[in-house]
C-alpha cells in the first residue's frame, strides 16, 4: 500500500473506525486499512476502496461477507467502490 493513500485513509478516519459495527464489539479505533474490494478480485490501493476500521470491525467484515456486500463493507469485483455506499453504524 503507498504510503501517502494510507496517511489519507487514516486522516478521513481521524482515527475512528470507519464503519462502527455495534454487534461486533467495535472498539472505535481505526486499527486496520481494509480493501472493500479485495486485492485478489482486483481492488486498488485507493481512498475509495480502503476504509480504516477496528480489528474487530474487519474481522466480522470477512465472517459475514453478505452482509458487507449489503453495507458497501465489500464490494464486488464487477462494481466501482466509488459508487458504493458505506453504511456506518448500522442500527440491525
Amino acid at each position: 500500500m503507498p504510503h501517502a493513500v494510507a496517511e489519507a485513509v487514516h486522516a478521513r478516519a481521524g482515527g475512528v473506525c470507519e464503519v462502527l459495527i455495534p454487534w461486533a464489539g467495535c472498539t472505535g479505533r481505526a486499527e486496520h486499512i481494509h480493501h472493500r474490494q479485495l486485492r485478489s478480485q482486483g481492488g486498488a490501493h485507493d481512498l475509495d476502496n480502503c476504509l480504516a476500521i477496528c480489528h474487530l470491525c474487519h474481522a466480522f467484515i470477512h465472517a459475514y461477507p453478505a452482509r458487507s456486500y449489503e453495507c458497501g463493507w465489500l464490494v464486488r469485483s464487477v462494481d466501482n467502490p466509488a459508487d458504493v455506499v458505506v453504511v456506518v453504524a448500522p442500527r440491525d
